[in-house]
């Protein structure tokens, strides 16, 4: 019988030959191994014993000159591990950043399964999510990147300076102006600040700052006291926080009503020296002046001016005397208007009053030298009208609120009434009863006010519209 030897699996079959019965073989192979015999038509499987011995037999004896093979096959476990990984450096889309300011950057070449976290001085106020990177930094210095990856050759593996924060630049604040830099106690007010530095806050101080706030750059209210209003800009690390504008504003007291004024006329020829507080209207026989500038009694100008519009007529032949507290001159019949001329009535423009304002008109006229009979006359002006009938040269009348136009000019016409052979003007006195300012006086009786006038060292008592004058 032919034999022949074959390998598999790396095993090997050994001592393999068969016993003397010629149907058992035997032989020894790898221990544990499964031996595979055959005599080419006859197929057995024995499986090697511990010590690597096997046998098995035919069922029957194998043909002559046959061959059996036998083979040992070997089970192998083997493991396949995954290639070794190693994390490389990262990248980032933004490398730098700047404190105080937000930040957010994206991290390109982190290795799938891995996770990154953030190290290094300027970290701090930076947090890391995925990939991103974003926060508002508040040191200044480098950002290092952590990655860290289990089985990685290199894990964890740190990328330092991805990013570096650095100092926000220097700034300083700067003046600040406004658009309205004056304002009145009592008065509302609203000013806009400029040059405010961005991110800035500003607030007031200073003894004009009650009654005002402000609101980011608007600064507004009713200011309670007069002074300065300062305001303080304030703005985290500026070199100069915080920086104080002072006087942006300059609150001032509300202003006091001006002093209500008063002009004395006369239409006599000649004014005496002791009565100077009066205004000369008619100076020469027969002629009055194209325009004379008026004064108040204590000789400071008015502003006023007087000027006839309607010429008067002069006579100086009466003499009437006979009013109390006006000067002797100042009562002497002096202007007239006359029937038998054709002229019945005179006009006098008083200008440079304020548009709107009221004044009040006070006139003595007289009649004839014995007061025999009575000359009655009109007096109108700025919408109100008065009539006086003058007998014994006692009477004065006033219109007391009549309005300058609106060009600051005021009308007296004055006129006769019925058939009056003539009709004489002595004295008139134009008195503001509202300032400039926009304030009303109203005298009250028994009392003068802080401008009034005396005739010739005569005291004067108001009551009401009626001025007497005492001897």
């Amino acid at each position: 019988m032919a034999v022949k030897f074959l390998g598999a699996g790396g095993a090997s079959v050994t001592n393999f030959g068969p016993s003397a019965d010629g149907k058992t073989f035997m032989g020894k192979a790898p221990a544990g191994s499964t031996v595979s015999i055959t005599d080419g038509s006859q197929v057995g499987s024995p499986k090697a014993d511990a010590t690597g011995l096997w046998t098995y037999t035919f069922p029957s004896a194998p043909a002559v000159n046959a061959t059996v093979t036998a083979s040992a096959q070997v089970s192998a476990a083997f493991t396949v591990s995954a290639p070794a990984t190693t994390l490389t450096a990262l990248t980032v889309s933004s490398g730098t950043a700047t404190i105080g300011t937000p930040y957010t950057g994206t991290v390109s070449g982190q290795t799938a399964g891995s996770t990154l976290s953030l190290s290094g001085t300027g970290a701090a106020g930076l947090s890391i999510s995925g990939a991103t990177i974003s926060g508002t930094p508040t040191a200044a210095g480098s950002v290092n990147v952590v990655e860290t990856l289990s089985g990685a050759t290199n894990s964890p593996r740190t990328t330092s300076g991805l990013v570096t924060v650095t100092a926000a630049a220097s700034v300083t604040l700067n003046a600040l102006t406004i658009s309205s830099g004056t304002a009145t106690v009592g008065v509302a007010y609203t000013g806009t600040i400029t040059g405010k530095t961005s991110g800035s806050t500003l607030s007031v101080s200073g003894a004009g700052s009650a009654g005002l706030t402000i609101t980011g750059a608007t600064l507004s209210g009713t200011p309670t006291t007069a002074g300065s209003v300062d305001v303080i800009e304030t703005l985290a690390g500026a070199t100069n926080s915080p920086r104080t504008t002072t006087g942006l504003v300059t609150v001032t007291a509300a202003a006091s009503p001006a002093a209500l004024r008063t002009a004395q006329m006369n239409f006599t020829q000649a004014n005496p020296a002791n009565n100077a507080a009066w205004n000369d209207v008619v100076t020469n026989t027969y002629k009055s002046p194209a325009t004379i500038a008026l004064k108040d009694p204590s000789g400071v100008a008015t502003g006023w001016t007087a000027t006839w519009t309607l010429a008067p007529q002069y006579d100086n032949t009466l003499g009437n005397t006979g009013i109390a507290g006006i000067p002797d001159n100042i009562a002497i019949s002096s202007v007239y208007v006359q029937t038998d001329t054709g002229q019945k009535s005179m006009t006098l423009r008083l200008a440079g009053l304020v548009a709107g304002n009221a004044y009040k008109i006070q006139s003595y006229n007289s009649r004839t030298a014995n007061g025999s009979a009575a000359r009655p006359l009109s007096i109108t002006a700025g919408g109100g009208t008065v009539q006086v009938d003058a007998l014994g040269n006692s009477t004065i009348v006033s219109i007391p609120s009549a309005v300058a136009d609106t060009n600051g000019n005021l009308d007296i016409v004055f006129a006769q009434v019925g058939t009056a052979a003539f009709v004489h003007l002595n004295a008139l006195i134009l008195s503001e009863t509202t300032s400039s300012g926009g304030s009303t006086t109203t005298p009250a009786s028994g009392s003068a006010p802080s401008n009034a006038v005396t005739y010739g060292g005569d005291p004067v008592t108001y009551n009401g519209d009626l001025v007497t004058y005492g001897a």
